[in-house]
């Protein structure tokens, strides 16, 4: 004869006092199930990969914001500054231009120009240097998630990361374009189409212009404005599908930014208004310059200049059904960046090592002509990357309706 474990015995007492509670007031079960229906539909319908596997929210031990390509288009997002408006803990700091954006989480920033704290990641691979001009026309879902995370997406994690999940291609023809025109003679114009080739292989394309004249008049530059930007992205990737359980795929972008110097100025210490015992600054809010003067001519090249290419590729593996899977992922990236600063912050010039007149007999400072202030600098840096990471990793199946018993035979 057939036995059964105590298991069943106690999922039977379980159905018993459900049972039980089904005989309650009508009115109980009414306000409950409203609730019950809407905590499904918004936290179990939204599948995250925070830990390298598709999961819900519900099922994620960690704090997480989840914006779905729906919710990206809805709120008219168009870089990922902007998801820092919607979301709790998360604060984008945007100074210099398009150089030096510092994602903040939970307080903890990254230093200027620097990887440290929070990281930013596509498709789980990490995205080295600026990302302010990161199109999102191809994005699936970005999520934010909040506390450390270097078990999972290694080294400059310590307080969150950001990770940008990019589309695959489907069974159909899919494709979006949009175009944007705005004042300062903004002009954008953004697309991808994707689109199956064989059966399990499929191709996307996308590509991105932008660009906008600067805001701000140079007072020391007649005719010149400050804070024009100019992108152009290029994407590309192949997707394969050989066998069920089995998916691979390489991705290529290219990112190409020519912006000229940004609008700022220096306030003089006589408009201080806040005297402490050591020394004076501003209290309250500061008032935004009325004008601004760059030396931009004394500069070998002002403003930003970015060129960058990157790969990201993986392979999954679903080993025959068991639960485990098997994945491996490469990153590589190539970066050029070329960064003119005038760090006067107005249209002063200071010489400290040399003039037109010593240039002969003095060593010039790196990175500056001898003609030209120490002020005014010019840096570049040519930065290639590569990682890799091989993970084993088990799909762990959770049941949250009590009601989930099944009949376990006794050995």
């Amino acid at each position: 004869m057939k036995s059964y474990s105590k298991s069943w015995a106690s999922c039977r007492l379980l159905i018993a006092s459900t049972a039980l509670a089904a005989g309650m007031p009508a009115i109980a079960l009414a306000a409950t199930e409203p609730a019950a229906a809407e905590k499904e539909e918004s936290a179990d319908a939204i599948v995250v990969t925070a830990r390298k596997q598709n999961e819900t929210a519900l099922e994620v031990p960690i704090a997480i914001s989840a914006f779905s390509e729906a919710s990206i288009q809805d709120k008219l997002t168009t870089g990922i500054a902007d998801i820092a408006d919607f979301t709790p803990g998360f604060q984008m700091q945007q100074s210099f231009g398009r150089g030096f954006d510092r994602p903040i989480i939970r307080g903890a920033s990254n230093i200027i120009a620097s990887d440290g704290k929070v990281g930013v990641f596509l498709n789980g691979a990490p995205y080295l240097g600026d990302f302010s001009s990161l199109d999102l026309a191809a994005v699936q879902q970005i999520e934010v998630i909040k506390g450390p995370q270097s078990a999972v997406f290694g080294r400059g994690t310590l307080s969150g990361a950001i990770n940008v999940i990019l589309k695959r291609p489907g069974d159909t023809v899919e494709g979006k374009v949009s175009a944007t025109l705005g004042s300062d003679q903004r002009r954008e114009v953004s697309g991808f189409v994707s689109l199956p080739v064989a059966s399990g292989i499929g191709v996307q394309f996308g590509a991105k212009y932008y660009d906008i004249a600067g805001q701000f008049a140079n007072a020391a530059m007649p005719g010149e404005r400050l804070g024009d930007q100019n992108t152009l992205q290029l994407t590309g990737g192949v997707f394969l599908d050989p066998a069920d359980g089995i998916s691979a795929n390489v991705r290529w972008l290219h990112q190409r930014d020519k912006d000229g110097m940004y609008a700022i100025a220096l306030q003089p210490a006589s408009a201080n208004n806040c005297y402490l015992t050591t020394r004076p600054y501003y209290c309250g809010t500061a008032l935004q310059p009325t004008s601004y003067a760059i030396n931009s001519n004394k500069l070998q090249y002002p403003g930003i200049s970015r060129n960058a290419d990157r790969f990201i590729g993986d392979v999954t593996w679903d080993i025959q059904d068991s639960g485990y899977v098997l994945a491996f992922q490469a990153g590589y990236s190539d970066l050029h960046e070329v960064v003119g600063t005038d760090q006067t912050y107005d249209a002063r010039d200071f010489f400290i090592l040399g003039s037109a007149a010593t240039c002969g007999f003095v060593t010039t400072i790196p990175n500056r002509l001898c003609t030209q202030s120490a002020y005014n600098t010019t840096d570049g840096i040519h930065r290639k990357t590569q990682t890799y990471e091989l993970r084993l990793s088990r799909i762990v199946l959770s049941n949250h309706l009590p009601w989930r018993c099944l009949p376990q035979r006794a050995a």
